[in-house]
């Protein structure tokens, strides 16, 4: 959106340049003028019949981060049951996401095994474990928590 601002202050974007890097479509509108939006809808429609396969390129942070972000990502896969991304889930747990346990049982018809997972100790430090990891490389790194 935006895209009327964005030539306004002589912003140029390669919306199939963007949308190649970062491995998603991306649509450029002017909501306020209408412009794309038929595009978007088309592009919305293509993505929700699997027209479009979109290979989203992931982030990647400091090595131990990741370390623990896959160890974490392998305790939820089983929990999750292909419901909902384990890394997706591992990171907004490791970025503080208050909501996204209830989004999980809601999800999960399983609840008995979702709070006996985590009631088990060994998965609240795996991931007190990351939030460390992420705190520290934030405080002394910046995002996107790389190491030089």
């Amino acid at each position: 959106n935006f895209m009327d601002e964005a030539r306004r202050r002589g912003i140029k974007v390669d919306s199939a340049a963007l949308a190649a890097a970062l491995g998603v479509p991306v649509v450029a509108t002017a909501a306020r003028r209408g412009e794309g939006l038929e595009h978007l809808k088309d592009t919305i429609d293509d993505l929700l019949t699997g027209v479009l396969r979109p290979a989203p390129r992931p982030v990647a942070y400091d090595v131990r981060l990741e370390a623990c972000i896959r160890e974490l990502e392998q305790e939820l896969a089983d929990l999750l049951d292909g419901s909902l991304s384990p890394r997706w889930v591992a990171l907004r747990l490791i970025g503080g996401d208050s909501e996204i346990l209830e989004k999980i049982k809601t999800v999960k018809n399983g609840d008995r095994l979702l709070f006996e997972k985590w009631g088990q100790a060994t998965f609240w430090l795996l991931l007190l474990q990351c939030f460390f990891y992420s705190t520290f490389l934030r405080y002394f790194f910046g995002p996107p928590f790389r190491s030089p």
